[in-house]
């Protein structure tokens, strides 16, 4: 038997891939100071808010609901009411009375289901559905979470870059040795406080946002760039309170809403890949 050994090209090729993956990361931590002195490392968290309400069916869904209606009414069996309807109907045949008139004291004693229907019907018509349009829609306040109940909302907070802010994720920069996990928990308390309580979305990361810096940032900072890992979490309650020395303003909007306040189209791409409609 032959034994094929790996020509010496192959063998470079190996060594230059495993040097790469051993200055990549390991458990969310940097694993080489020199990766680390050319690119900053920031965790940024897509904050998401579930949908309260199901979404309203479309045409095409709702002629299919309908569909279905039908094709269930015409394969059901009698439910429990409508048996009981149906010897309601016996007993007054025997008795040659009609169900307005029994007056027999077998009536007299027994409750009829017309008399439960009549029950349902004074519920039914006094009781009034809310509306799906909250006074935060009529308004459009965008920085309330009780607007769009049935869409899915994100985070978006105008943070103080450059002279005028960006509009971005909650973002921020690795310090010492934390893991990239818990840069994400951190930027979330710094910029948005201790007033509300989320669950995030595993220990890794959805995504990753590569960017390079002006010359100027360049020249200010040291590092080429900044490697943006992105975590995914969602709030459970409470309200944001934005820390007024990191953040200027924040709203809550879906994803449609995001080409509103987002400039850069990368970026952009980046968080619709990580934002799954329900």
């Amino acid at each position: 038997m032959r034994l094929l050994l790996p020509s010496k090209y192959m063998l470079n090729c190996l060594s230059q891939q495993l040097s790469k993956q051993g200055r990549g990361f390991h458990c969310g931590r940097a694993c080489s100071s020199e990766s680390a002195q050319s690119w900053d490392l920031l965790s940024a968290v897509c904050l998401e808010r579930v949908p309260k309400l199901s979404q309203s069916f479309d045409d095409t869904e709702q002629t299919y609901v309908n569909m279905l209606n039908v094709q269930e009414l015409e394969n059901s069996v009698l439910s429990d009411h409508e048996i009981r309807q149906n010897k309601d109907k016996e007993i007054l045949k025997k008795q040659g009375q009609d169900e307005d008139q029994g007056q027999n004291k077998e009536f007299a004693l027994r409750r009829l289901a017309k008399d439960d229907e009549d029950v349902w019907n004074d519920q039914l018509a006094s009781f009034e559905l809310s509306s799906r349009t909250t006074p935060a829609d009529e308004a459009n306040d965008r920085r309330s979470l009780q607007r769009k109940l049935d869409s899915k909302l994100i985070l978006l907070v105008k943070q103080k870059f450059g002279q005028n802010g960006t509009w971005c994720l909650p973002q921020g920069r690795r310090n010492g040795e934390e893991s990239m996990r818990e840069v994400a928990e951190r930027v979330l308390r710094e910029t948005c406080g201790e007033g509300i309580s989320t669950t995030f979305m595993g220990n890794a990361p959805v995504s990753l946002h590569k960017y390079k810096y002006s010359a100027a940032v360049q020249k200010q900072t040291g590092a080429e760039g900044g490697k943006l890992f992105i975590f995914k979490s969602q709030i459970q309650e409470g309200q944001v309170q934005k820390n007024a020395d990191l953040v200027d303003d924040y709203v809550w909007v879906t994803k449609a809403e995001l080409a509103d306040y987002l400039t850069n189209g990368r970026y952009k791409r980046r968080l619709d890949r990580c934002i799954l409609e329900l």
